[in-house]
């Protein structure tokens, strides 16, 4: 079904070089601001390399908020619930979508060495310069690595004002609204020194000239906003566990996607004929021409489910699957219509896990979903799996917080299972990135899976999690 056309295309002005000018700086700003570039990424050219349907359709959203219009053809594509007769199936979610950094809870940041203070902080420079040689990236070895303090000799010339700006401007940034942190602390956490390992060459403590010093005060800022960051975390995690609740998935559910919208410049009148042809008739298969894909599966909670391939010029909303979400998903069509041994005789259920407050969220500070929610049910327990088929060539702060969630969803599973023993949540990364391509140090990919990280090279490795998963029963 076509909706209204949103807008109608401008005529084309005639532009002076000033103005074409602008608009080109324009749109490097709006290029800037959806993947994070800094100034100098886009000074020798404006590049968009292999954009997937949702960066294609924010691009467009921020084209059209500058008056740059892009007019789109919408077709809705039907989507049918699965689940009406199948077995309650559990969630986790806040009640009443509560939000700690809302909540009346207020926390003080400790002083180091305080019975609530966080373990010891890690910040790794190295990282951040790496040497670059005959065009290949070559970074320093963990053994090559001088690990320094920032020193009275050091401190005594911070400015601490200044400092302290930097510190609440974090705050409001990262969205710690209910964190109070004072000037005391601040001075506290610049004066001891064992409560942070920092990595970092120590040529930079030298302090030569001005630059240098607000570069080492910018060094005990980023230490000091890790430290506030861990306390915050860990007392958002503490408040979550008494405010959590468990739900059953319906088809009101903020998860189910009561259609598809597909867009399409007006421009492409076959592609829009074979997108209203889909719609009223939508079945299994990839349809060259629109370069889309589509999936249907008992077991997910919906169907179809969408895939897009390479050069497609259709926006699909939700954003449509992945290659790497393509597979996780036909693999576990295939255990769970084959009866796989490994589920033990009982039945598997799966639904996507969207994004944007509608799916179930952890770490709502950068806004962590796993891809998909999947559950492992026969009559006396019910296991729900969250898993996240993702890339960790960069193996950053944040990826190591979503790889800790296998270790730390056990204490959500605790405090659920008071009241509801038969239930069991587990997390796991499906890694695409072969274990000796991470960025962290030498491990090998058994090390990597006792953190919950399996590897989706591995044919066999969702077998390998629903093992891990049921073997503790």
């Amino acid at each position: 079904m076509s909706s209204p056309r949103a807008s109608e295309a401008r005529p084309e002005e005639t532009q002076s070089a000033p103005q074409s000018t602008e608009k080109f700086d324009r749109l490097k700003g709006i290029l800037r601001t959806m993947f994070q570039l800094d100034r100098g990424d886009l000074d020798f050219g404006l590049y968009i390399f292999g954009l997937r349907a949702n960066y294609m359709q924010t691009f467009r959203n921020l084209l059209e908020k500058e008056g740059m219009r892009v007019e789109q053809e919408t077709i809705e594509l039907p989507v049918t619930w699965n689940f009406d007769k199948k077995p309650n199936l559990k969630l986790i979610r806040l009640k009443d979508e509560q939000k700690y950094e809302r909540s009346e809870a207020r926390v003080t940041l400790p002083n180091p060495g305080d019975m609530d203070a966080p373990p010891l902080i890690t910040l790794d420079l190295y990282s951040q310069l790496q040497s670059v040689a005959s065009g290949e990236v070559s970074s320093v070895s963990s053994t090559q690595k001088a690990s320094v303090k920032l020193e009275p000799r050091h401190t005594s010339f911070f400015n601490q004002a200044r400092m302290y700006d930097k510190l609440l401007r974090r705050k409001q940034q990262n969205g710690w609204h209910n964190l109070v942190i004072s000037q005391e602390t601040v001075e506290h956490l610049l004066r001891d020194t064992d409560w942070y390992a920092l990595y970092m060459p120590p040529e930079r403590l030298g302090m030569t000239d001005f630059r240098s010093v607000k570069e080492l005060e910018d060094v005990a800022v980023n230490l000091i906003t890790e430290y506030a960051d861990q306390f915050w975390r860990k007392e958002r995690r503490r408040w979550e566990q008494d405010n959590i609740e468990v739900v059953t998935l319906d088809e009101d559910d903020p998860n189910n996607v009561r259609a598809y919208e597909l867009s399409v410049d007006v421009t492409q009148g076959q592609l829009i004929d074979d997108i209203n042809k889909l719609a009223t008739n939508v079945r299994a298969g990839y349809f060259q021409n629109l370069r889309l894909g589509v999936i249907m599966a008992d077991t997910h909670a919906y169907q179809p489910l969408l895939y897009v391939g390479a050069d497609c010029q259709v926006t699909v909303r939700p954003v449509a699957l992945d290659e790497n979400e393509k597979t996780v998903v036909e693999r576990l069509k295939e255990l769970a219509e084959s009866s796989d041994p490994c589920l033990g005789g009982r039945e598997l259920y799966l639904i996507r896990n969207l994004t944007r407050g509608r799916g179930v969220s952890f770490f709502d500070d950068f806004g962590y979903y796993p891809d998909f929610i999947v559950w492992l049910n026969d009559a006396d327990s019910q296991h729900v799996l969250f898993l996240d088929p993702k890339g960790l060539s960069r193996f950053g702060a944040k990826e190591r917080r979503k790889v800790e969630l296998h270790h730390g969803i056990k204490d959500v599973e605790e405090r659920i299972r008071r009241t509801d023993p038969d239930l069991y949540l587990h997390a796991y990364i499906l890694s695409v990135t072969p274990a000796h391509k991470i960025d962290d140090g030498i491990r090998r990919a058994n090390d990597w899976k006792r953190d919950g990280v399996y590897f989706l090279n591995e044919a066999d490795c969702l077998k390998q999690i629903i093992g891990h998963a049921l073997s503790g029963v």
